[in-house]
């Protein structure tokens, strides 16, 4: 019943859906190789091939007629081509004309329903069809119409639900990439229903295409006529394809601006909502308040309420419902649901918060009695929450459809779980107020006793000393419960215990200060109390208890008890205990939660009094944190501001043991052998100075460090530490941060070093190493004389740092050192490299005024030599003026030679100048009578060979005609065999003439039935009216090529009449052609005969005129050998002639040039 296809459709009732006038698939029957224009064009290649395979010279007309035919057909085709193209691009032209002005309104801003209202109005006015509506789908199988444009013959449907089927297909996902087209509807494959469906509506045909918006199914694009059936056109089908394209692409802002308008009223309506709900304190109001509002924010049919009883089964306690459906809750009605499911999983999933959609009850997989229970209460489609008070499922707030399928939307499930969360929490807030209610009566009993106690806790929370709560406790809780006593009783470590405190009414043995070791709570680490418990004891008798308990409570003289549990924090400090001596007594159960308030309040005094310590303690030491840093700041800002060590570690000895409050910091030097000394020191009054008794009890030192050599393995201050000395700075040198050692004596120190950390007066102290980059340079100690000292981190890390910048002081003070001594040694290079330098110049100035007369060319004089690089500046240019006077010397006498043999050399060259002149001429005349000599050889030569060129020519043509007479006679015999095989070939042309016939009678068949198309177009043309005269147009267009066809075909049938007259006359003169084909074979085989004796006679001619070739060639190539020698020898004679004119001028030159260099080197002093 469906068929799928994107932009053409065939009708749902079989029928073809277009017809004969579609351009485009005229022109894919033109181009189909089997359509006739193609076949006459393959019959008329067939033909022209044979003609071409054939050697007959008369079928040159055979194969211009057949030409001219294969033209007609090409301009034929051509022509209906042309004008059916034309017609097909003015169609196209009217339907995108008709979808732009359809769509003209689409994209301009307006409101959904408008744009829908125009879009279904364009069509229908375009169409020419009864109804068009567009159809919003809210479920899978059914929807709304929400837009149509419709005759007002025919009853209208806007705003109905309808079912999809009433479209031709039976579910919205059958849509997808669909055209359902239905010609007619008594026609087509349609149930019953759905016949019904479309006679109610009064179609009798219907065009239904998809709408798209976000990847699904928005709705359906519906084209129906109701006067008639009607066949629905392809080009119909893609105008309207078109037209749900656009229409899709204008959804997406107007949908989007209509969800987010529903998402604001709706946010509106929940805050409404929500608001009414945290307004009324009344159960029964807020459920009729809430079911009423929901069902009208979600345009529901039904939403209701149902509670959980404590089976799990339930009742429906209240709803809201339109005034077409049964209702669940009323006055007299009263409807319980025991659902086996729920009972069984108590709540099912709802349990876990669990929200449960339904958008068909049906196609959801429920049970068959499920279903069944549920379309008795007529639901179709539901949405349930779970309703809780506080952790506890509470009932279900129910959403029902009843009208039909519903698809649940994540919004709407959203904001319905907004207002659960809210009701839920009203629920519990009124639910509270309930119990409030039925406690108020007891509060008002108890608010005397809660008022008092409350007074209690008051004085407990404003005491700030823990014996003063504890006494004021006792005090006011004994009245207040007006037992005989109350007492504290505090655990031990071991779970033991004592009383320490109590209030007893008189008369009665004390408890505090005695103890009371149970070992009960000693194994069990206090039993019961552990988890808060309380020990409720009417009488000690009945009570149960063990006969060692009763026993203890006698000697205490106890015969009633209620005892609570004290916790500080997670820990069981102690137990509040109330003792009655007089006799039993009943504790009600105010009286334990009093007591057990009280208990809760002391361990809550417990531990503030507690953190209150800590606090009062990180205060104390915070304090004492911030101050250390204050003063170490300054410590270390005074070393920053001085570079003199001596007053850094005089201020930093100082300072330090202020800010430590120590009695002794000293600062100790390693020397290079890493031995020490102290260097800096300060001790307060009252103890003696290392650095004086250093200076005046020289034995002390030596017997420190025998004590050291023999005993100590440990890092200790010494003056002279063998030990640090033997190990360069021991454990310091090696990376340790500090020494700390609180007592002397608890250090497992040996006698020997105690005796010498008493003479020190040393009891407790702290080292660490100061460090001058990653050298270890010393030690800075601070000392504790009076007695041991815990020395805390800070005073730890207030060593480490002052020791630290120790160092950073240190390696500055080096680096201006260092920077002083390289700045002094830089300046004292300088002032000596500057007298140097002067120096240097004097002797310079000097060699260069002694070999100033060299420039004049005095090359007598000499530079002083002295000792020093001047000195050897100096004997290097006495070395080059005695060099060049050398030279000059030799230049000369060479100057005077040369000139000498110029002179006599002139006239000898003049003569061979003379004898090389003659010389030229002679040989000059030789080689001109050689060279004709030569010339007359040449021409001998060259005449021999053209005689032997014009043998072989003539040999060369006797042999071709040879040739030529055997290619003549096998060409004579493949004429007889071609003119055989033509004879045939001309038998075939005749029955391709007979094809040609059949194929002019398809053209004329195809001629009639082109006519007979044309005839139909135009008749539905003029049924279409407005809409058809663009195929009017064409069908004119069809018939006029059908007339032409039929006139060609006349045509052709003439061509092939004068073509099969010609292969007859063509075969006949075949037949006289094969008889004069023999008799030229005879006269061929005569004419070879002769040739071939005349190429034996140009054979010897050829002989005799290559041997006089060879001669003349011989004395030819001696003559033009001895005309090259002769030339050779006239040229070496005409360039000694020349050589000896070139060399007297450089003789000429070269005495200019001697006298010249006589003169230069005249100038020269080279004499004493």
């Amino acid at each position: 019943m469906l068929h799928q296809s994107e932009a053409t459709s065939k009708p749902i009732d079989g029928t073809n859906g277009t017809n004969g006038t579609n351009g485009t698939n005229g022109t894919q029957n033109l181009a189909n190789p089997s359509s006739p224009f193609q076949q006459i064009s393959a019959v008329v290649s067939s033909l022209k091939s044979e003609l071409e395979k054939t050697a007959e010279p008369e079928k040159s007309a055979l194969e211009l007629k057949v030409t001219q035919i294969e033209n007609f057909i090409a301009g034929v085709r051509k022509q209906f081509l042309a004008s059916w193209t034309e017609a097909t691009e003015r169609q196209l032209k009217a339907e995108r004309e008709k979808l732009l002005s359809i769509t003209r309104h689409l994209g301009q801003g307006q409101d959904l329903d408008n744009l829908l209202k125009l879009t279904a109005a364009e069509i229908r006015h375009y169409l020419q069809a009864d109804r068009v509506l567009i159809y919003r789908l809210s479920s899978e199988s059914q929807g709304t119409v929400i837009a149509e444009a419709v005759s007002r013959k025919w009853a209208p449907s806007l705003g109905e639900t309808l079912p999809v089927l009433c479209f031709g297909a039976d579910q919205a996902a059958e849509y997808e990439q669909q055209v359902v087209a239905i010609s007619n509807i008594y026609a087509a494959e349609l149930s019953p229903y759905q016949l019904k469906l479309l006679e109610e509506l009064q179609v009798k045909a219907s065009l239904s295409l998809p709408i798209w918006f976000e990847g699904q199914i928005w709705g359906l694009l519906v084209v129906q006529q109701c006067a008639a059936p009607r066949r629905w056109e392809e080009a119909e089908i893609n105008l309207l394809y078109q037209v749900a394209t656009r229409l899709t692409v204008a959804l997406q802002p107007l949908e989007f601006r209509a969800k987010l308008q529903l998402q604001t009223q709706q946010e509106q309506s929940v805050t409404k909502i929500l608001n009414k709900i945290r307004q009324s304190l009344d159960l029964e109001a807020i459920f009729k308040t809430t079911t009423q509002e929901v069902r009208n924010l979600l345009r529901a049919d039904r939403v209701a309420i149902y509670r959980f009883d404590a089976n799990w089964s339930g009742e429906f306690i209240s709803e809201s419902v339109g005034a077409s459906w049964v209702k669940l809750v009323g006055p007299n009605i009263k409807t319980i649901w025991e659902d086996s499911h729920l009972q069984e999983t108590q709540g099912g999933r709802y349990r876990h918060h669990e929200t449960f959609a339904v958008n068909d009850i049906h196609q959801a997989g429920h049970s068959l009695c499920h279903v069944e229970i549920l379309e008795q209460f007529e639901v179709r489609a539901y949405l349930i929450v779970p309703l809780f008070e506080d952790e506890k499922l509470w009932g279900l707030l129910g959403v029902y459809q009843n009208s039909g399928p519903r698809n649940w939307e994540k919004s709407e499930i959203y904001l319905l779980e907004q207002i659960v969360a809210q009701f839920n929490a009203a629920l519990k807030q009124i639910t509270y107020l309930e119990q409030l209610k039925a406690q108020s009566k007891q509060l008002k009993q108890v608010a005397e006793r809660e008022q008092a106690a409350t007074k209690v806790i008051d004085k407990i929370r404003q005491a700030q000393d823990i014996d003063t709560i504890f006494r004021t406790t006792a005090q006011e809780v004994r009245q207040l419960l007006g037992v005989e006593r109350l007492a504290i009783y505090k655990f031990r470590p071991d779970y033991f215990g004592d009383f320490v405190v109590e209030s007893e009414s008189g008369g009665w043995p004390k408890l505090v200060g005695s103890g009371w070791e149970d070992p009960y709570l000693n194994e069990h680490q206090g039993g019961r109390f552990r988890s808060n418990e309380p020990l409720v004891v009417d009488d000690v008798y009945t009570a149960g208890l063990t006969d060692c308990h009763v026993e203890a409570l006698e000697n205490f003289g106890v015969k009633s008890c209620l005892v609570v549990a004290i916790v500080q924090g997670q820990k069981l400090w102690g137990l509040l205990s109330a003792f009655q001596h007089s006799g039993p007594r009943h504790w009600e159960e105010e009286e334990v939660k009093l007591l057990t308030q009280i208990g809760t309040q002391l361990g809550v005094a417990l531990q503030q009094t507690e953190y209150l310590d800590q606090l009062r303690a990180q205060s104390t030491q915070l304090a004492k944190v911030a101050e250390r840093e204050r003063l170490v700041s300054k410590v270390i800002d005074k070393i920053r501001r001085t570079l003199d060590l001596d007053i850094i570690f005089k201020t930093t000895t100082k300072e330090v043991r202020s800010l430590l409050q120590a009695e002794r910091v000293v600062v100790y030097r390693f020397e290079p052998d890493w031995s020490g000394k102290f260097v800096a020191e300060s001790v307060a009054s009252g103890w003696m100075s290392l650095l004086q008794d250093k200076q005046e009890n020289g034995t002390f030192e030596a017997n420190i460090s025998e004590c050291s050599a023999k005993y100590l393995g440990q890092d200790q201050l010494r003056p002279v530490d063998t030990y640090l000395q033997d190990t360069k700075g021991g454990a310091y040198g090696r990376g340790a941060r500090f020494k700390v050692v609180n007592d002397i004596y608890q250090a497992g120190f040996p006698g020997c070093y105690l005796d010498v950390l008493e003479r020190y007066e040393a009891r407790a102290y702290v080292i660490v190493p100061i460090l001058q980059g990653n050298k270890l340079w010393g030690l800075l100690a601070a000392y504790q004389n009076s007695g041991p000292r815990q020395w805390e981190e800070l005073d730890v890390n207030v060593m480490v740092q002052i020791g630290t910048q120790f160092g950073v002081a240190l390696q500055q003070a080096e680096y201006l050192e260092q920077l002083r001594l390289k700045s002094q040694q830089l300046a004292e290079a300088a002032e000596r490299e500057k007298a140097a330098k002067e120096q240097l110049q004097n002797h310079a100035v000097q060699v260069l005024a002694s070999v100033r007369p060299v420039l004049g060319g005095d090359l007598t004089v000499r530079a002083p030599v002295t000792e020093d690089e001047v000195g050897t500046i100096a004997d290097a240019y006495n070395t080059t003026i005695q060099s060049l006077r050398q030279v000059v010397m030799q230049m000369q006498t060479a100057a005077a030679n040369v000139s000498l043999t110029s002179r006599s050399s002139k006239v000898a060259l003049e003569g061979l100048s003379n004898q090389a002149s003659q010389q030229f001429r002679e040989i000059a005349q030789t080689l001109e009578q050689i060279q004709l000599m030569s010339g007359s050889t040449q021409a001998v030569s060259a005449s021999a060979q053209q005689v032997k060129v014009a043998v072989q020519q003539a040999n060369q043509t006797v042999h071709a005609g040879d040739v030529a007479m055997n290619r003549t006679v096998d060409g004579i015999l493949e004429i007889r065999e071609t003119v055989a095989e033509t004879g045939k070939k001309i038998k075939r042309l005749s029955e391709s003439s007979q094809k040609i016939f059949k194929v002019v009678s398809l053209i004329s068949n195809f001629t009639a039935q082109t006519q007979l198309l044309a005839l139909n177009a135009s008749i539905e043309a003029t049924r279409a009216g407005e809409y058809g005269r663009s195929f009017a147009v064409v069908a004119d267009e069809v018939r006029s090529l059908a007339r032409q066809s039929a006139a060609a075909t006349t045509d052709i049938e003439k061509l092939v009449q004068e073509i099969q007259s010609e292969t007859s006359a063509v075969a006949a003169a075949m037949e006289t052609g094969i008889q004069r084909v023999v008799a030229g074979t005879d006269l061929v085989n005569e004419t070879r005969q002769s040739l071939n004796d005349i190429v034996a006679a140009t054979a010897k001619i050829s002989q005799l005129v290559e041997d006089i070739t060879q001669t003349a060639l011989l004395q030819n190539e001696q003559a033009q050998s001895v005309t090259q020698s002769m030339t050779a020898v006239a040229e070496i004679a005409n360039k000694t002639s020349g050589d000896s004119a070139e060399i007297s001028a450089s003789f000429n030159a070269l005495l200019a040039t001697a006298d010249e260099l006589q003169v230069s080197v005249g100038q020269f002093k080279v004499n004493q």
